[in-house]
C-alpha cells in the first residue's frame, strides 16, 4: 500500500518532467461488469468489481500512441445460497441435500498493453479506439458458512471452502474521449472490452473429489474514468 501510494503523489511530476508533451499518466476509477455463465459461478460470484488503475503512455504524433497499465479490483464480497436441486459450478445438484450458503470473493488483476489512435475535434477535445492484449489473474474464494444437512460442528470439519485463481493472457479493446481542461491536466472517459472469459477454470475441492467443478467467467465490459497529467 506504501508503495502504490507513493506512485500515486509522484505521478504528476515524473511526468510533467518529461517536458515533450508526448508522455502523460493518470489514474483510472472504473467499474468492471463480467460476471459468469448460469450455473457455472452465476449464482455464487459477484457480477460487477470495483477496479483502480495507473495509467501511462506516450504519443509517438498527434494520432498514434501506445498505453501500458497495471490494475486491480477490489476483493469484491458476495453472500451467497444455493438451493437444493440448483446446479452450480458445473455439478446437477451442486448443495446436495440442502441448502448451502456461501461467502465469497472474487477479484482480478494484472497489467495492459495498447496500441492507440486518436481523431481530434478540438484542441481539447479528442476521440480515441485502442487495442491489445491483457495479462490478467482471476482469483476466487468461496467458504461455505451454513449446510441444512450438517450440524455446525460437523460443518467445521469438512472441506468446506476452496480457494483458486488462473492467469491468462487476452484480448482487449478500448474506445474514449479525452478532454484536456488545461495544459497539463485532462479527463478521459471510456469503455473497454475484454475476453476474460479465457479466465475459466477447472478444478477439484479434494484430490478424492467425486465432482470437477467449472466455473466460467463471462467476458468484461468496462466503465471508466481517468485523471491524466501531461506537459
Amino acid at each position: 500500500m506504501y508503495k502504490i501510494t507513493m506512485i500515486l503523489l509522484l505521478l504528476p511530476s515524473l511526468v510533467l518532467a518529461d517536458g515533450t508533451g508526448n508522455v502523460y499518466g493518470g489514474i483510472r476509477a472504473s467499474q468492471r461488469h463480467m460476471g459468469f455463465k448460469s450455473g457455472l459461478g452465476s449464482h455464487m460470484f459477484a457480477k460487477t468489481m470495483n477496479q483502480l488503475s495507473l495509467v501511462g503512455g506516450l504519443n509517438f504524433n498527434s494520432w498514434l500512441g501506445t498505453e501500458l497499465s497495471i490494475y486491480s479490483t477490489d476483493n469484491t464480497k458476495r453472500n451467497a445460497t444455493i438451493t437444493f436441486g440448483k446446479p452450480e459450478l458445473g455439478v446437477t445438484n451442486f448443495s446436495g441435500a440442502g441448502d448451502d450458503s456461501y461467502t465469497t470473493f472474487a477479484k482480478i488483476f494484472g497489467s495492459t498493453v495498447q496500441i492507440t489512435a486518436r481523431y481530434e475535434f478540438l484542441d481539447t477535445l479528442n476521440a480515441f479506439i485502442a487495442a491489445g492484449v491483457n495479462l490478467g489473474q482471476l482469483k476466487v474464494r468461496a467458504n461455505m458458512t451454513k449446510n441444512d444437512s450438517l450440524p455446525a460442528t460437523a460443518l467445521e470439519q469438512t472441506n468446506n471452502r476452496f480457494v483458486q485463481k488462473r492467469i491468462r493472457l487476452f484480448a482487449m479493446c478500448t474506445t474514449g474521449i479525452n478532454y484536456r481542461i488545461s495544459d497539463s491536466i485532462g479527463v478521459r472517459f471510456d469503455v473497454g472490452f475484454e475476453r476474460t472469459r479465457k479466465l475459466k477454470m477447472r478444478f477439484e475441492t479434494l484430490a478424492s473429489s467425486p465432482n470437477k467443478y467449472h466455473l466460467d467467467p463471462q467476458n468484461s465490459v468496462i466503465y471508466g474514468l481517468t485523471i491524466y497529467f501531461t506537459a
